[in-house]
């Protein structure tokens, strides 16, 4: 296995180095006839092989083909002018050290498990969010191209979008869109895709279960393709399924036929230039590690050896450099404990969303007279408004640093540019939810709303609220709320009279997370290292609900019926 090295220095040793073919070099259609040690990855079309071919040059970056989006923020140049005894120079030194620690804490933790995916065996109905026999069968006939079927992996997904009218000046525009349409913006959000992906070629579709008379059919939503990142550091690299889709990951693709797509998804479109936010939830984790061993396989890659690959591969997941990543998260923990240990945590946390939505609505009103520099002075107005929020707040500890790492990570991980909805940068700085959690949640509204409409009546809220018994007792009054409590809160948060939007249902439900604590974000402190991180990763792979995740269920469970 190639080294992996973040310096981007020539290097001087005899060890392979693999680039990715190019169209102007094909490569083989046989994928048995590259030399190559690994293979992911391709720019061209899926009727290509995605094999590497050896280069006789030597480029600048020497680690293995499918790191090459490793997140390095020191350009090459830069490296170059820093001397040795430069504090740029260390840092940098520090930051590649810690990459290379968390490599080996991962490596260490497959060891001990035994197994390079820990998902292998593991069978929960609960937690694998995985269709039914019924819709997966629709899918795969509705596949257009119906070949290479033994190789296939299904996959769950559902969109991250909001509503662009929060940011427009018309406060009441919000409202106004719910009650002109059917079905509102957050509808999007509720709905799940089922997805086929082939790791022979790299390409893959999202199907969506439609009713139509009596029967259901599945139609096609993203048509099967090679699709490549559309935002980030790894923007026009193809997305490759049996790596990239890992349940809570986001995939940034361009949506090619947004002028047909139905209204409320257009505005979304429109905001972000096209780029969809698809967000997986659960995969077919035998299907994905067969083809992860049969690459492996193929290029004769010694089997003790696969533990480094895939920890490597998973580090190179990462959007953010390790060390960037770490100082997120402790942030994202103090914040999390401050919001804590406040007397009434959740209604804390509401107030500063209803502040950031009012903020936005306010302040975004300025005319802006030089249409030239008009995005660049959105972007600086909305910061502004989002980090005087926190000083409003009285957050413990906002520093310069902190806010532009927050900034920093919205840049590599928003998807689009303008104006930043409050909803993305809240989680910047509370941290988002699990996947289990966030299922949850889903569960809870779609019983509310059986027609995925994205809003419900204020007053079916409180008919199906059940207020549990054991929840006084167990949880507290930070987290019970009795019917009249809930309804009063709901009804300071709505936009829209009598309705409760599901961004709102999930704005409460993330507050009575962040209350519970119980997520992996919550365990890092400031003495955190290589190894919590590690941890982390490896939790996010697990996804094993702790003791506070039992509670934050059953809370749900007792209170909605499902």
């Amino acid at each position: 296995v190639p080294k992996l090295k973040l310096d981007g220095s020539f290097d001087t040793s005899d060890e392979p180095v693999y680039t990715l073919a190019r169209t102007r070099h094909p490569a083989p259609s046989d994928r048995s006839l590259s030399a190559s040690t690994v293979s992911w990855g391709t720019e061209s079309s899926y009727r290509s092989s995605r094999s590497i071919v050896p280069q006789q040059v030597k480029p600048s970056t020497v680690y293995p083909p499918w790191a090459t989006h490793l997140p390095v923020i020191q350009s090459e140049f830069k490296q170059q002018s820093s001397p040795e005894n430069s504090p740029e120079y260390h840092h940098q030194q520090d930051c590649d050290t810690l990459t290379e620690r968390v490599c080996t804490e991962v490596e260490n933790v497959f060891r001990e498990k035994g197994q390079y995916m820990p998902l292998m065996n593991q069978v929960n109905a609960i937690e694998r969010a995985k269709p039914s026999a019924q819709t997966l069968h629709r899918a795969i006939l509705a596949t257009e191209t119906r070949t290479n079927f033994n190789l296939h992996m299904w996959f769950v997904a559902s969109l991250s979008v909001f509503e662009p009218a929060d940011l427009q000046p018309n406060t009441n525009s919000r409202a106004h869109h719910i009650r002109e349409w059917r079905n509102s913006i957050s509808s999007w959000n509720l709905r799940n895709f089922t997805g086929i992906a082939f790791p022979e070629d790299s390409t893959w579709a999202l199907y969506e279960t439609h009713r139509i008379g009596s029967g259901t059919k599945a139609l096609p939503f993203l048509r099967r393709a090679v699709y490549h990142c559309a935002w980030g550091s790894r923007m026009g690299q193809a997305y490759v399924p049996e790596i990239d889709f890992v349940p809570g990951t986001i995939l940034y693709v361009t949506y090619a036929q947004s002028e047909y797509a139905p209204e409320p998804l257009r505005r979304f479109l429109e905001h972000t230039h096209d780029v969809l936010r698809v967000r997986i939830i659960g995969v077919d984790t035998t299907a994905r590690n067969k083809a992860l061993e049969a690459e492996l396989t193929r290029q004769h890659l010694p089997k003790d050896l696969w533990y480094s690959v895939i920890a490597k591969l998973l580090v190179a997941r990462l959007p953010l450099q390790p060390a960037l990543l770490m100082q997120l998260f402790q942030i994202q923990a103090s914040w999390r404990r401050a919001l804590r240990n406040r007397s009434r945590p959740i209604e804390a946390y509401l107030q500063l969303y209803l502040h950031y939505r009012g903020e936005m609505a306010h302040r975004l009103t300025e005319s802006v007279t030089n249409h030239k520099n008009a995005s660049k002075n959105v972007d600086i107005l909305s910061r502004q408004i989002l980090e005087d929020g926190l000083h409003w707040f009285k957050l413990p500890d906002i520093q310069e640093a902190a806010l532009d790492l927050l900034w920093h990570t919205f840049e590599v991980t928003g998807g689009y540019r303008g104006a930043v909805h409050y909803t993305d940068y809240m989680r910047l700085v509370f941290g988002d939810l699990t996947e289990f959690r966030r299922q949850l949640i889903v569960k809870a509204f779609s019983k509310l709303d059986p027609n995925l409409s994205g809003h419900t009546k204020l007053l079916d809220l409180r008919r199906f609220y059940a207020a549990p018994v054991w929840a006084t007792k167990e949880l507290g009054s930070k987290v019970f709320f009795s019917s009249n409590d809930l309804e009063q809160v709901f009804r300071q948060l709505v936009a829209s009279p009598e309705k409760v939007d599901f961004a709102e249902f999930q704005a409460f439900y993330e507050a009575t997370s962040i209350t519970l604590a119980g997520c992996p974000v919550d365990t890092v402190t400031e003495k955190s290292d290589s190894t919590v991180l590690a941890a982390l990763m490896q939790t996010k792979l697990d996804r094993l609900p702790d003791i506070n995740d039992e509670q934050f269920t059953r809370l749900i469970r007792s209170c909605w019926g499902i």
